[in-house]
């Protein structure tokens, strides 16, 4: 504080006060998964350079500053040069965003007495996406190619497993019936049996069976199937992912 001075007169007194930048004193991360994912949210504390999340997870992001806010000149850049306001009480703050992408948040404080008043090193932070897996089917049946009387392949019974981290939603036998020669004039056909899984489970363990009973026309000798297994899971944020199995041939 201090005052002029001159032909015994003084000015009023004049104060300059010093003021902070503000910096983080404790942060957290919130991260809320997508309800097919059936997890609890999950929160993260203290500085992380980098979050690995599901595509769909929302995340907030809270944080205490060392000094008073400025709610206009604090906010937060992504990579594509975007900026978003962050929801700002005093010395504390925060923002949410949802995972969609890879991408990169770049956090700008300034303190309440404003410009010039920048936090000297804003907190980066690099957003990685994890992909939902498709489920994996198996057929049961080591071998890939096998000889059957019309009855028998009529009857055959298809055994499965099928996994996925977040639950397998339904199980789909696929087929398609031609002929092992031209010559017999057949027209090739196809079709799908279709199981769901109600609630979907991480591990599906079945069978098709008699899938092929009531064709008309029925099997007849020289046919060919060529079946293939589907499974898709219950991934509702992106669109379910199918796993595809490998191809068994029977020839009748």
């Amino acid at each position: 504080t201090y005052t002029f001075v001159y032909a015994n007169r003084r000015s009023k007194p004049a104060t300059i006060m010093v003021g902070d930048r503000p910096e983080i004193s404790a942060i957290s991360y919130e991260l809320v998964f997508p309800s097919y994912v059936g997890q609890p949210p999950r929160t993260l504390t203290g500085r992380i350079p980098k979050i690995q999340a599901l595509a769909g997870t929302s995340i907030m992001v809270s944080f205490a500053s060392t000094t008073e806010l400025h709610p206009e000149l604090s906010y937060v850049e992504w990579a594509e040069g975007d900026k978003q306001a962050i929801t700002v009480n005093g010395r504390f703050g925060h923002f949410s965003f949802s995972v969609d992408r890879p991408n990169r948040a770049v956090l700008h404080l300034t303190g309440r007495y404003g410009r010039g008043f920048e936090m000297t090193d804003p907190l980066s932070l690099e957003i990685a996406v994890d992909r939902d897996q498709a489920p994996s089917v198996v057929i049961g049946i080591r071998k890939e190619k096998m000889v059957m009387l019309a009855e028998e392949a009529a009857a055959f019974a298809v055994p499965y497993t099928a996994e996925d981290d977040f639950g397998v939603a339904e199980v789909t036998l696929n087929y398609r019936i031609d002929t092992i020669d031209v010559l017999l004039g057949r027209e090739p056909r196809q079709g799908a049996v279709t199981r769901l899984v109600e609630p979907a489970s991480e591990r599906v363990n079945g069978k098709f069976a008699e899938s092929f009973k009531a064709l008309n026309p029925p099997l007849q000798p020289g046919d060919r199937i060529r079946i293939e297994l589907t499974a898709k899971d219950n991934n509702t944020e992106t669109g379910p992912s199918v796993g595809r199995s490998r191809t068994l041939e029977i020839v009748v």
